[in-house]
Order: structure tokens, then sequence, then C-alpha cells
């Protein structure tokens, strides 16, 4: 039995454990919002708004603090579906500045993004908006006034999320957004693990409506476009090259403007072989209205498509690409990946996933030699795991030719040459986005 001294120690001892237990803050019910506060801490958002000619894209990216020098397993936070979540605001973000609701044109992307990121994160969570080639033929001076707009909305209590340099919002180069689409294809394929090798590996192509970049390993050299990439204890030597003008729109703004050319002065209606036989469109060209008369000749339309490439042109350090400019060769044992605009001409006959350059000519000659628009329309609509919009539809013939001819005559690579023609790649979005992430996550990692 206890005596009654030893009963008094007994309580004494208890209430001062309890007591200890309190203030240490170690019981049983706060040991565990402990944890999960330190759990919490060591995850990250990161949001990418991707700016382009057409239209302007926000995108939440999630990953955990990594404990040594190795890059963070990013991975783009999933929608409902289970889809690479992604919010679309239109036009470009060029033409929405000229518009009423330009606040509204970005707000309604931020809440998206904050609607797929829990709260406590908000304040943490970086937003890095990045405007490419639509941006790049701003003049200056319109340029400068968009971004004026677009810093205000951002460093307004509009948006939740942290935003305290101005150079988280800017028009990248076009060398940027190479080495982002290189970093992308790269990542999600774990090359740029530490311990990776640094061979040759892969390569990224990469279409929007007013550029299109490229970018792969290659020895390095002291000449233009050559970019030393250092990450996760891994250093890269890459060619970046951004073609601006060379876009799926730019480039057919390019091929209207050369047969308004040869067809002479004051001739407003012609005929184009890239499009539909009995197809009829408006195009404005310097002002001025043309009526083009699809005539469906896609051999012809290759032609007139190899006349843009100019490789006639003076090339002063060989070998060269379009219109004179030095590329190195791209090696042939390195995985070529083919994103936006260079996927949808492929997706749209056929030719997504691993496939030869040459499908496209195989599959679209035949089909855009022999149906009228109404045919294509309706062949579009049916057509298999492919249907397609109407706009799209329309351009189909144009955009696998295109494709094709810059593959094989603008850049050198043989018709023969497999490439990956992708949209997702291991349940992310194909594009410069997770690459700008990436690039940026050992900054947001430590904020």
């Amino acid at each position: 039995m206890f005596s009654m001294s030893s009963l008094w120690t007994f309580l004494l001892l208890t209430v001062v454990s309890v007591i200890a237990v309190r203030l240490d803050g170690t019981s049983i019910s706060g040991q565990m919002e402990k944890t999960a506060s330190v759990a919490s801490i060591r995850v990250r958002y990161g949001v990418i708004v991707d700016c382009g000619s057409t239209g302007t894209r926000f995108k939440v990216y999630r990953w955990n603090l990594p404990h040594d020098d190795a890059l963070p397993l990013i991975s783009q936070v999933k929608d409902l579906a289970g889809q690479p979540a992604s919010f679309r605001s239109q036009p470009g973000l060029a033409d929405a500045a000229t518009q009423a609701g330009f606040r509204k044109y970005i707000t309604d992307g931020l809440v998206f993004a904050a609607d797929l990121i829990p709260e406590r994160h908000h304040k943490h969570t970086h937003v890095y908006m990045y405007a490419t080639a639509g941006m790049r033929i701003l003049p200056v001076k319109e340029s400068l006034g968009v971004w004026k707009r677009v810093h205000e909305i951002l460093e307004s209590k509009d948006n939740k999320f942290l935003f305290t340099s101005r150079k988280w919002a800017r028009t990248i180069t076009g060398e940027e957004e190479a080495l982002f689409d290189w970093i992308s294809t790269a990542y999600i394929h774990d090359y740029l693990a530490v311990g990776a090798k640094g061979t040759p590996i892969t390569g990224a192509l990469d279409m929007g409506g007013a550029s299109f970049q490229i970018a792969y390993q290659t020895l390095p050299a002291p000449l233009p476009n050559f970019t030393e990439l250092k990450m996760a204890l891994n250093e890269y030597n890459l060619y970046t090259n951004s073609y601006l003008g060379w876009g799926k729109n730019e480039a057919k703004k390019q091929h209207f403007y050369r047969i308004a050319a040869k067809k002479g002065p004051g001739v407003t209606h012609f005929s184009d072989p890239c499009f539909w036989h009995n197809s009829h469109q408006e195009v404005q060209i310097q002002n001025s209205t043309y009526h083009v008369y699809g005539t469906g000749k896609y051999n012809e339309c290759k032609l007139y498509l190899s006349e843009l490439m100019e490789k006639n042109s003076y090339c002063a350090v060989k070998p060269c690409a379009i219109r004179g400019v030095y590329q190195p060769k791209v090696p042939a044992d390195i995985d070529l990946y083919a994103m936006d605009n260079f996927y949808r001409a492929a997706e749209t006959m056929g030719c997504d996933g691993l496939n030869p350059i040459s499908c496209l000519d195989e599959k679209a000659a035949p089909i855009c030699n022999s149906l009228s628009w109404e045919e294509a329309k309706k062949w579009q609509a049916s057509n298999g795991t492919h249907p397609v919009d109407e706009a799209t539809a329309r351009e189909a013939c144009f955009s696998a030719a295109y494709v094709s001819t810059l593959l094989v005559e603008g850049l050198n690579l043989s018709p023969d040459r497999k490439i990956h023609f992708l949209s997702k790649l291991a349940s992310t979005d194909m594009d410069w986005t997770m690459g700008a992430m990436v690039y940026n996550s050992v900054e947001a990692s430590h904020t």
C-alpha cells in the first residue's frame, strides 16, 4: 500500500509531467499538428503562365523539397478527371491588352490556380508569367506598356501568390524558350538526375503560332546559340535557337505574301495549292484583303513552301539551316520530341507518336489531293481517334506540308528520321512550362 507521503509524491510528479508536456507542446494532438506542419512546409507549389501568341495558359506544379543536390520531383497538378490541369484565356496577351476586361483576363487564371493549391501555400507559391513570340514581335514601347499593366495586377491584392520580382513576368527570349523545351524533355525522362551521364540524350522541337524552337545536345563551340547548362551537379552543352516568324501562323502569312507578290499589284483573288479544293478564305496581307481559293495540290504546295526555306542564302559557317542560319548537325543517336503545332500537324494526319517524318507526306498527299473542302470537313469530323475542329481541318494540308518541309529541307533531317510527336508524356503536358518550373525550382524552394 502507498503511504500518504508516497501518494503526494506521485500526484506531484504527475502534475509536473502534464505541465511539462503542455509547455513542451508534445502532447499527442500537438505532436500530430507539428508533424503535419513540417510535412506541409516541405511541399512547394509554383504557377507558370504561358503567354502565347494566340492564348494564355495557367498551369500549376507541385513538388517536395529535396534533401540534397538533387532536383525536386515536380509534377503538374491534375484536374478531377486526372488530366494535367490548365486554364486558357484568349486571345493572346498582346491582343488582350488592347481590349476591355484585361484585368479579368489575368485574374480568372489566378483564381483557377488558387483553387488547385491549398490556401496555406498561397503566400509561398511563386507565380511566373512568361510571354513568347507573340510579344517578341511587338514594338518595344508597346510591349513595355503591356507588361506595366501586368505588373500592376500581379502586385495588387487580386494576386494571392508570391510576386516579388518583375523579372518573374516578362517576355523571355527565344533561346530561353528553347532551353526550357529541352529541360522539359530531359527532366521528364530523368536525364537530369544527379550522376546522370552528360552524353547526347534528347532534343526538343516546339512550334507555336509565331515562332518555332529547336534545342539539343552537341559539342561546345564558340559560336552563337550555344548554351552551357548546369543542373544537379551536371553540365550540358546545348545548341538552342528560335526562329521568330516561323511559327505556323506567321509562316502562313509569309506563304500568302509570296503568292500575292508573284501575282502582282492589284490582284486580290488567287489560288493556293496548300488548301482544300473548293475552299475559300479571306486573309489580310499588309492592310489589304485577299481572297484565297484552295486547289488541293499537295506536291505543288510543298514546292511553294520549299522556297520559304531560302536554302540558297549565304552560309557563313557550315552547316546551315533556314536562310543561312548556322546549325550543327543533329546527332543521329538522340531522341527528338516535337510538340505543340508540330504535334497537331502529325496528330491530324494520324502520325502522332513515334513516326518517321515521311509519314506526314504519305498520309497527307492522297487526302489533300482528292478531297474537296466539304468532303474534308466530314472526313475530319469522323477521323477515328483524330477528330479536329473546323479551323484545324481547314489548315490540315498546309500544316502537314509545312512541318515536313521545315524538318527535312529547313533543318536538314532525313525523311526517315523518327520523331516523337507528342502532346503529353508521363501525365505531363509536353511544352516549355515544365522546363521553366524546373529551372526556377531552386529559387521557388527557398522562399
